[in-house]
């Protein structure tokens, strides 16, 4: 759906129901982390916002994990819109 890089977001529209989301971390990040891919699962209801974001442990393991609807218009705010354009 998106790339982005450091301190930066997406965003993007799903249909009701569940789904699966993933990230693979790339270059240059991915030499220095163990684990650069991660996935979650999630329960979409219509009408309702849901904030994500990729963690590194100290042990180099990556997770996507939720974020609090709050935290997340703080973390927003000091962040940059990420473009992109869909590989064909």
């Amino acid at each position: 759906m998106g790339a982005n890089s450091f301190r930066s977001y997406f965003f993007f529209s799903v249909e009701p129901g569940d789904h699966r989301l993933c990230a693979n971390l790339q270059a240059p990040v991915e030499r220095v982390v163990k684990s650069s891919t991660a996935a979650t699962s999630f329960a979409a209801e219509a009408g309702q916002s849901y904030y994500f974001r990729t963690v590194t442990s100290e042990a180099g393991t990556t997770k996507i994990v939720p974020v609090d609807p709050a935290e997340a218009q703080v973390q927003i705010a000091s962040t940059a819109f990420s473009s992109f354009q869909l590989k064909k």
